[in-house]
């Protein structure tokens, strides 16, 4: 076992969450992991209880990614303009001296004191308006009617996706896009019934922000933004041209529908956040630094999202390969202990 997993929490010891969550294709064959502490030095025992660990793959397994991936919310595009130009000012670099060299600060979370106010205002809305929201959609609404709101909410989000599969030269994929648009509208009742997905075309979703991804835009800093939850510079710009370029929101501002942009990414909020409701529950109660965990979940899927791994998973699961490219797989079974992990040889 890897020096520290005796001091994780007891469902995650001796194995990675994000693996077991957003898995890339070596991640599943190898699990191991090992945690290192956020600090270069060795700290003692007592300092690491107090700071939290920060959970990395081990060599030969790639990181993988969007994001533990928190409720996203549309902000209005002129105030999402506002605090993005703020934020770029706060992360632009400083000029230093010639022989200065640069500083690690903080594994590219500048901004930490601030995003954890944002974090923490979050998480204070998330416990007492969207939890109990949410606690109370799964409850009352039927199975079915769950269904075919989720069923809405993935067909609404296809127009844009075609505009980024199409930015992102994916011809095959935009094609795929279209068609499964088209069915669904047609046959399946305006996207309530998916009818596409038994005419080989699964759901596919991409952003503006793997549109800047493929262009060789980096992420930057990682930013808490307010209601939308962990993003990057990158993915933030992207939330802000999907807030003003979105096709099926321009729609709905011709038709005078303005208000319904809002309904529609809050019913989106509350379907994910019911259909998370136990895993964040987990997560709270076991990571020592949720913040840091959230942060390292949300790198890791949203890298597995940008490297490709939605297609890898598809493809398997085309292939009748199921269990081994599950996505996420199944959580694992700690009641007889955790499995056995190899620390990773020395460098």
């Amino acid at each position: 076992m890897a020096a520290g997993c005796s001091m994780m929490p007891a469902p995650y010891r001796g194995a990675c969450p994000p693996c077991h969550l957003w898995p890339h294709a070596a991640c599943l064959r190898s699990r191991s992991c090992m945690l290192t502490t956020r600090g270069r030095r060795p700290e003692s025992s007592e300092t690491q209880m107090r700071k939290g660990f920060e959970i990395r793959p081990r060599t030969s397994c790639p990181p993988v990614a969007s994001g533990c991936p928190a409720a996203v919310g549309r902000l209005p595009g002129v105030a999402a303009a506002f605090l993005l130009v703020f934020l770029l000012a706060l992360v632009a670099p400083l000029p230093s001296s010639a022989g200065e060299e640069p500083k690690d600060i903080s594994y590219g979370d500048p901004l930490e004191p601030l995003n954890r106010i944002v974090f923490a205002v979050n998480e204070m809305l998330d416990t007492i308006v969207l939890r109990p929201a949410a606690f109370v959609y799964g409850k009352v609404m039927p199975a079915p009617v769950k269904r075919g709101v989720r069923n809405v909410i993935r067909h609404l989000s296809l127009p844009f996706t075609f505009v980024n599969d199409v930015a992102q030269g994916e011809w095959e994929r935009s094609g795929d896009t279209a068609q499964r648009f088209l069915l669904n509208t047609m046959i399946g009742f305006v996207g309530l019934v998916d009818v596409a997905e038994d005419h080989g075309l699964p759901h596919r979703s991409t952003d503006f922000g793997s549109t800047l991804a493929s262009w060789g835009v980096g992420e930057g800093p990682y930013l808490v933004l307010p209601l939308a939850g962990p993003s990057n510079v990158r993915d933030g710009a992207g939330l802000i041209v999907q807030s003003v370029a979105d096709p099926v929101d321009i729609a709905f501002r011709r038709a005078d529908l303005d208000h319904m942009p809002l309904v529609r990414a809050g019913v989106a909020t509350i379907d994910f956040r019911h259909r998370n409701l136990d895993t964040l529950d987990d997560f709270k109660a076991n990571a020592l630094d949720y913040y840091a965990f959230i942060r390292t979940l949300y790198r890791q899927r949203r890298a597995f999202e940008i490297d490709g791994g939605q297609e890898m998973y598809l493809r398997g699961k085309q292939d009748g390969e199921d269990e081994e490219y599950a996505y996420p797989p199944p959580r694992p079974d700690f009641s007889r202990g955790a499995p056995p992990v190899k620390a990773p040889p020395a460098q």
